[in-house]
C-alpha cells in the first residue's frame, strides 16, 4: 500500500505561528491530529483484516482498542484487546 501526501509548508508555518500565540493550542491541535490518525489506522486495519478473514467489521473493530492522546500526553496507540478473540461461530 502506498499514498502520496502533498502539503504547502507555508500554510503549516503560518498555522504554527498562530497556534503558538494561544496558550495550549498547539498541544491541543497535535493531540486531536493524533487521535484522528489513530481512528484512520484502526479503520485501515479493519479493512486489511476483512480482506483476509470473513469476520464482520464490527467484530474486528471491537477487538481493536484506541489509547487516545491528550494535550498533556502527546502519544496514542491502536492495539488488539486481549481475551478469547473473535468466535468462529456466532
Amino acid at each position: 500500500m502506498s499514498f502520496e501526501l502533498i502539503a504547502d509548508v507555508r500554510d503549516l508555518k503560518r498555522l504554527m505561528r498562530v497556534l503558538g500565540k494561544i496558550p495550549g493550542a498547539m498541544e491541543k491541535a497535535v493531540s486531536r491530529a493524533i487521535n484522528a490518525t489513530l481512528k484512520g489506522v484502526r479503520a485501515e486495519a479493519v479493512r486489511m483484516l476483512r480482506r483476509d478473514y470473513r469476520y464482520k467489521a464490527s467484530d474486528i473493530r471491537d477487538m481493536l482498542r484506541i489509547a487516545s492522546s491528550t494535550p498533556s500526553l502527546l502519544e496514542g496507540r491502536v492495539y488488539g484487546a486481549g481475551g478469547y478473540g473473535i468466535p468462529m461461530i456466532k
